[in-house]
C-alpha cells in the first residue's frame, strides 16, 4: 500500500503504543516524585475502604419500616466504593513496579512503606 495510507498509519500508531507502554505508568514527562504519588494514592485507597465500611455498617444497621430499600441503598453505595479499589491498587503496583524494574504480585507488601 501506499505510504499515506490508512494501514500505514495504523501502524504507525501501533508502533508509538507500544514505544509509549515501555515507558510504565509514571513517564518520563510526569513531573511528581513517585513516593509522592504512591502517598496520596495509599490515602485515596485508604479513604476508599473506610467508605465502603461507612456504607456496609449503615446498611446492616438500618431500622424502620422502609429498612429494606435503604439497606439497598446504603448497599449500592458500598459496592460502587468497594468498586474504586481494584483501580487504585493497580496503579500503586504499576509505579512501584516502574521503580523496582520486576512486576509485582501483591500490594501488601508495598503499600505502607
Amino acid at each position: 500500500m501506499p505510504q499515506g495510507s490508512f494501514t500505514a498509519d495504523i501502524a504507525a500508531i501501533r508502533e508509538r503504543a507500544r514505544k509509549k507502554m515501555t515507558e510504565g505508568a509514571v513517564t518520563g514527562s510526569y513531573g511528581k516524585d513517585s513516593k509522592e504519588v504512591i502517598a496520596v494514592l495509599n490515602e485515596v485507597l485508604a479513604t476508599e475502604i473506610v467508605c465502603w465500611m461507612r456504607y456496609s455498617r449503615h446498611a446492616i444497621s438500618v431500622t424502620g419500616i422502609n429498612r429494606a430499600q435503604g439497606a439497598g441503598e446504603f448497599t449500592e453505595h458500598a459496592e460502587s466504593e468497594r468498586g474504586h479499589d481494584p483501580t487504585t491498587r493497580r496503579l500503586i503496583e504499576d509505579i512501584l513496579a516502574d521503580e523496582e524494574d520486576t512486576p509485582t504480585t501483591s500490594l501488601t507488601c508495598w503499600a505502607h512503606e
